[in-house]
């Protein structure tokens, strides 16, 4: 779905570094309205976040909802990744993770906008006895990287890096470059625990690319790739790779 101009967006999304790319999610929640019929509400992507985003049904505007349950991960301050659980008559209930924080189940009034934290998952999946859930975060750090295309083009290729704590060895950490399926498909900043052991247990850096092409950057960048599958993806996470090698972190 593009984005007609006269749409209005109620909210900042400087953080993101990106316009409203249109709606990118692969099917409507069974329950998508609300009780009132007033909005539908469901996750999106948009660039490298997925977001539960909330649509008027008589005007169109969007709103993105924004509860930051992770306040106190070292990522970037606006690039967590949510997705839409449920709704309920009075409640939407969603949950949001980064790639260093597990996924956080919360809740957001529909009538005044309050939101809460009402559980927090473990890493992994693990026994009450594990000293796995005592863990809510791994000690990795990780950034959303924004690189135009080498070749002069038009897009944009996004870039997440994991980073594992090196603070004590001299030594650059081994990349693990991470390409998505598809290939009009994404990977989002949202809570992946083989990424995350890898990173913060294996000490390795990760690189999840977005190459041009990739869902939830707009339809003129996901037909890009149209007639260059195996070309201009494969040149973007090159690109991307360089990149971080050229950083020298």
């Amino acid at each position: 779905m593009r984005s007609p101009d006269h749409i209005d967006i109620d909210s900042d999304f400087s953080g993101l570094g990106l316009s409203f790319p249109g709606l990118f999610c692969s099917s409507l929640p069974r329950e998508c309205f609300t009780t009132d019929e007033k909005f539908i509400v469901l996750s999106s992507l948009w660039g490298s976040v997925s977001r539960v985003l909330k649509i008027c049904t008589t005007n169109g505007s969007i709103t993105s909802l924004e509860p930051n349950f992770c306040p106190e991960d070292d990522g970037d301050s606006k690039q967590y990744s949510q997705s839409l659980v449920c709704l309920s008559e009075h409640h939407i209930y969603l949950t949001q993770s980064t790639p260093k924080t597990p996924k956080i189940l919360g809740r957001i009034c529909l009538k005044t906008g309050r939101a809460e934290v009402m559980s927090q998952m473990s890493p992994i999946t693990a026994s009450s006895h594990s000293f796995l859930n005592k863990v809510k975060s791994a000690k990795l750090s990780w950034k959303v990287l924004h690189l135009n295309p080498s070749d002069g083009t038009n897009g944009i290729i996004q870039g997440i890096l994991l980073l594992p704590d090196t603070s004590d060895s001299k030594q650059l950490p081994p990349l693990i470059v991470v390409p998505h399926g598809g290939p009009h498909s994404a990977l989002s900043t949202s809570y992946i625990p083989s990424y995350a052991f890898l990173c913060s247990q294996g000490n390795y850096a990760i690189l999840e690319v977005n190459y041009r092409g990739s869902t939830g950057f707009g339809q003129d960048d996901l037909e890009s790739l149209t007639g260059c599958i195996g070309t201009q993806d494969v040149r973007d996470c090159v690109q991307a790779t360089k990149a971080v090698i050229d950083l020298g972190l």
